[in-house]
């Protein structure tokens, strides 16, 4: 080559160099400008919506109209779209958002052969232990009000879900039984302490059950897309005899379900809007994680590990901030949604918590999502699902794989992680649940 191709070529190499550079800086600069100022008391809201699988919301998968809400917080906000739930049922999945570890390591897990919690599945309560740090404990101890509403059953306090927060408030399911837990009421609460407590760095947790079975509040709300035959079919686990009717007129109660949580989502924004006049404000939206519709034999959750159940989202969302955010299309699990939180408001991650902030930059690493008889390791967008009752591994295309083919040296890393995790010994809790507690899970399908 010669010294004159030889400069250019310098010359060229540093300009690519200097243009990935300046690109990685615009992707990461809007990211940046989300952290909020901690003299401004911040108002912090994470919102779970109960079973919401990612591809049933408008620019995430669906092409029905039915989360337009949603559809603009994802617009204006910065959205995790690779995310993966450590679980297919809600007990374990919470846990693992609050204290950024995956079921094993945090204790909670679901068997879905004894409808039971543990990893020997003997426990009829979720107990998450005291000595887990939470998202709520940290925050607290930051100076912030922490107050959380919550729809689930399984999130009671007893069972070690309010740990950290100042108020916990569990709405009550419809008087009828039906399991009608209506987030209309979740609205209210977090409106009050938006109001109330306007002067302080606050934190609030709110869980909406709207879309989880009974879809569309057993038939109370209006219909949208369910205007044909058929009546809803649900079940957690495999389901023989579902008829294409039926199948159809499920999926339209569910995303009339869909349309009615969005709303309350649209009402909550739009408070948000107002409150960000005076103070710092972050909205982060995500699911713990999806319902199944046949697409493996069954229906409902808790009971695989497929696409279907524990692929899911995270917006990150600030009126202040609204502009084109680059999409972190990468892997990423639910675990790293409290260190993304703690990051935007300048505080420490701790030692305890695994997961890593969104807005730095992305890694590439396995993802563990748990139930008790059955574990997937996730890597590249390819998982192995292991059956622990058979010892089988099956491989899985997850969201993204786009048609690669993984390499036997990923196999066989996934095997070898599946193989080496420790799980935490638990001591089983055979004391009932409250009655009324009872009557809830019975009717939103939990157990029978």
């Amino acid at each position: 080559m010669t010294p004159i191709l030889k400069t250019l070529a310098a010359v060229s190499s540093v300009a690519v160099i200097g243009l990935v550079v300046f690109q990685l800086f615009l992707a990461l600069e809007p990211r940046i400008q989300m952290r909020l100022d901690a003299q401004r008391n911040p108002l912090v809201v994470f919102v779970v919506i109960d079973a919401l699988r990612r591809d049933h919301v408008e620019t995430l998968g669906s092409e029905r109209a039915a989360t337009p809400n949603l559809a603009r917080l994802a617009g204006e906000g910065f959205v995790a779209s690779g995310m993966l739930a450590h679980s297919s049922q809600t007990a374990p999945s919470v846990a693992s958002m609050f204290t950024s570890k995956a079921p094993h390591a945090h204790g909670v897990q679901f068997d879905p052969r004894t409808k039971r919690f543990g990893n020997d599945g003997k426990s009829r309560a979720p107990i998450l232990e005291d000595d887990n740090l939470t998202l709520g404990e940290i925050l607290s101890d930051e100076g912030y009000f922490t107050a959380a509403a919550v729809a689930n059953p399984w999130l009671r306090k007893e069972f070690g879900y309010a740990q950290g927060f100042a108020r916990y408030v569990e709405i009550p399911c419809h008087e009828s039984g039906r399991g009608v837990c209506d987030g209309a009421r979740i609205n209210e609460e977090a409106s009050n302490w938006i109001r109330d407590r306007a002067g302080e760095k606050t934190f609030l947790y709110l869980h909406y059950l709207d879309v989880h079975n009974p879809y569309a509040h057993d038939g109370e709300l209006p219909q949208v897309f369910r205007d044909g035959p058929g009546h809803v079919v649900y079940v957690n686990g495999v389901v023989e005899g579902v008829t294409a009717e039926d199948l159809a007129y499920t999926i339209d109660a569910y995303d009339d379900g869909l349309i009615y949580t969005d709303s309350l989502i649209g009402q909550l924004a739009r408070e948000l809007e107002a409150a960000a006049a005076e103070r710092d404000v972050l909205l982060i939206v995500t699911s713990d994680h999806g319902d199944e519709f046949l697409e493996h034999g069954g229906m409902g959750h808790g009971s695989t590990l497929y696409p279907e159940l524990i692929e899911t989202f995270a917006i990150f969302w600030r009126p202040e901030n609204r502009m084109m955010h680059p999409r972190h299309e990468q892997m990423s699990g639910t675990i790293d949604i409290a260190p993304t939180l703690l990051d935007l408001v300048g505080v420490q991650k701790p030692e305890e918590m695994v997961g890593g902030s969104l807005l730095g930059a992305s890694s590439s690493r396995a993802l563990i999502s748990e139930l008790a008889a059955k574990k997937a390791a996730v890597a590249e967008h390819w998982g192995l699902v292991r059956d622990l009752d058979t010892g089988l591994d099956e491989l899985v295309e997850y969201h993204g794989a786009r048609g690669s083919e993984p390499s036997a040296e990923l196999i066989a890393a996934l095997r070898a992680l599946l193989d080496s995790l420790a799980f935490r010994e638990t001591t089983p809790n055979v004391a009932d649940p409250d009655p009324e507690v009872v009557r809830q899970l019975e009717a939103l399908g939990y157990i029978e």
